[in-house]
């Protein structure tokens, strides 16, 4: 019916519109938790992001989550020694704020389902355009698919994205490491990627041609060890 249309349904946990076939992030986030630890985190888990559409956005949360959860090597603020129902101190309201915000306004991000619009013919060849880079913060990740249908027409859509906190082993005698940090984000990029061209594969036709998959970095640790590891 066209009120299903409208309000759509869910496909793999997303949102999806029918009507404009776009998905949208899906989130059951009310606002009005009390400033705990247990709600700061039903308050991240909300957005279901599967794809990492809304990574970059997220990735502030992310970080306020490992401020209000430290090591208890690494606590100068003493919030290790706070219960789970225990209000956090008022010097991280605006931080809050900004939390429950970025959780909400997560819901109105939306992506075309399809990597090609309709009636531009069929995929004759695609390819894949992963990008990873890092910081003293954390590690990211985007991917990208560029198709050239039978008509002659190319496209370009987003596939997938990441980010993450800075994992562990990306210190070196105690002291953080960039390099250490672009080779993480350029191994979980490889992942990713890997993952991904098993999954095109999987629903390609027979005329279907995937080429090899270009990678990007401007890490020139990461590019010597993609040219020594060859």
């Amino acid at each position: 019916s066209d009120v299903y249309k409208r309000q759509g349904h869910s496909s793999l946990g997303l949102r999806w519109n029918l009507e404009t076939d776009r998905f949208n992030i899906k989130t059951e986030l009310k606002e009005g938790y009390p400033m705990t630890k247990r709600s700061l985190l039903r308050i991240i888990m909300a957005p279901y992001d599967p794809l990492g559409i809304a990574a970059p956005a997220l990735l502030s949360c992310k970080l306020f989550q490992r401020l209000v959860f430290p090591p208890a090597t690494d606590d100068p603020h003493g919030y290790h020694s706070l219960g789970w129902d225990d209000l956090l101190p008022s010097r991280l309201n605006d931080q809050w704020k900004e939390v429950i915000s970025t959780c909400l306004q997560v819901q109105d991000i939306s992506l075309e389902r399809s990597y090609y619009p309709p009636g531009h013919g069929t995929p004759r060849e695609q390819q894949l355009f992963a990008f990873a880079d890092a910081s003293d913060f954390a590690i990211c990740g985007v991917v990208y698919i560029r198709t050239v249908t039978t008509t002659d027409e190319v496209f370009v859509s987003f596939v997938c994205g990441f980010s993450k906190v800075l994992p562990k082993g990306t210190t070196f005698k105690g002291c953080l490491s960039i390099p250490r940090a672009e080779l993480c984000a350029a191994v979980a990029l490889a992942e990713k990627v890997s993952e991904i061209e098993r999954e095109l594969k999987d629903a390609g036709e027979e005329n279907f041609i995937c080429l090899p998959t270009r990678y990007f970095s401007d890490s020139q640790d990461v590019i010597d060890w993609i040219v020594n590891t060859k």
